[in-house]
This record gives C-alpha cells, structure tokens and sequence, in this order.
C-alpha cells in the first residue's frame, strides 16, 4: 500500500512534513504518521532486540534497564534468534532520536 492509498487527499501534507530516508526506520515512522499519530507529542517506543539465549537477553535487560528503558524479555522461537529484549521508552518519535537508540 502506498502513502496516498492509506491517507486519501492528505499525501501532499504527509510528504511535506515527514520526508523520512528510505529504510525499515523510516518505513516505521510514516506507519506512525498513516496511523494518525502526531510525532510532535512525546509516545512510548518499543525497541525489540532479538538476541541468541536468555543469558544474553538477561544481560541486555539490565543494561537497557539502567539506561532508563522499561525492559520485558521473552523467548520468540519464531525469530531467527530465540530471545526478544523488548525496551520502551517515551519520547518524540524523530528519525534522529529512533536511529541514535
């Protein structure tokens, strides 16, 4: 689905204000903005890190942890790693700020 399918008559808007790269960042960011979320407020991002065994994601959780982020980690055989470290934190959802994390 292009932009123009999801959000009729407001394309020109959406590309004016939110001319993101063209990467899985930027992909997930005008998934925000064609969901109606306003990137000038403050949201709660979830970051996933699959990693290869609970001992890594335990390690990677206290880290994250420290940092401020609120941690979950889970096993997710689906992946091509088995772990999932899931971090959240609230903040503006700008392409700098998601790809500095």
């Amino acid at each position: 689905m292009t932009v123009s399918e999801a959000t009729p008559g407001k394309t020109h808007f959406f590309l004016m204000h939110h001319d993101f790269p063209n990467d899985a960042d930027g992909d997930a960011l005008r998934r925000f903005v064609v969901g109606g979320s306003d990137l000038s407020r403050p949201m709660l991002l979830n970051f996933h890190i699959i990693v290869p065994d609970e001992t890594a994601a335990r390690g990677l959780s206290e880290v994250a942890s420290k940092l401020g982020y609120r941690v979950n980690i889970y096993a997710s055989p689906e992946c091509s790693l088995p772990w999932t470290c899931e971090c959240s934190t609230r903040m503006l959802a700008s392409y700098d700020g998601v790809i500095a994390i």
